[in-house]
């Protein structure tokens, strides 16, 4: 049998005599304060695991984007700088912070040095197109070899010329005689 005490002991809802456990310090405090963030939460996480992929200060990147360096660059970066880049909403709020830019963000002041780049998303395209067109274009040339090869083929096929071989007597022309 469990003793009444027992009972009081494991169920009871008095207030225990041992102390309460101390509130954990807010989570605030663990946040860099007065730090202005314009991007969403999201793109920000991911453009600041991109700049940490890059090893390019955002200076360097700056100069590879101004000179147009393809070989700097992996065309996978390229694609995540177009896809992370700021849309029209949030480059108008960039203005307001282009004399101060240290109250922004880490990947906020990264996107917003990358918008001093005349034309950024058009030089970023271009370098994709740069990128990928050498494989582009060995894809194609083995499919134009290919289409080559089998037209050939069919050009000098004995077989197909006499599929296609229509026999003679069997026009209109030859029923009128």
């Amino acid at each position: 049998m469990v003793k009444y005490l027992d009972l009081e002991l494991h169920f009871g809802t008095q207030k225990s005599s041992l102390p309460a456990p101390e509130p954990l310090p807010h989570l605030e405090t663990f946040k860099k304060k007065d730090v202005i963030e314009i991007l969403s939460h999201k793109k920000a996480y991911n453009a600041s695991i991109l700049i940490a992929h890059l090893k390019l200060s955002p200076g360097s990147l700056h100069q590879v984007l101004m000179n147009m360096a393809a070989d700097r660059l992996e065309a996978a970066h390229i694609k995540q700088l177009l896809l992370y880049a700021p849309d029209a909403e949030e480059v108008k709020k960039y203005e307001e912070y282009r004399e101060d830019p240290s109250k922004l963000s880490e990947p906020d002041q990264f996107m917003l040095q990358m918008l001093s780049v005349p034309e950024y998303n058009t030089r970023l395209q271009s370098l994709l197109f740069k990128c990928s067109l050498q494989e582009k274009t060995e894809e194609l040339r083995g499919a134009f070899d290919c289409i080559i090869k089998a037209s050939t083929e069919l050009k000098t096929s004995r077989k197909l010329a006499k599929i296609l071989e229509v026999p003679r007597g069997t026009g209109r022309r030859d029923t009128a005689r």
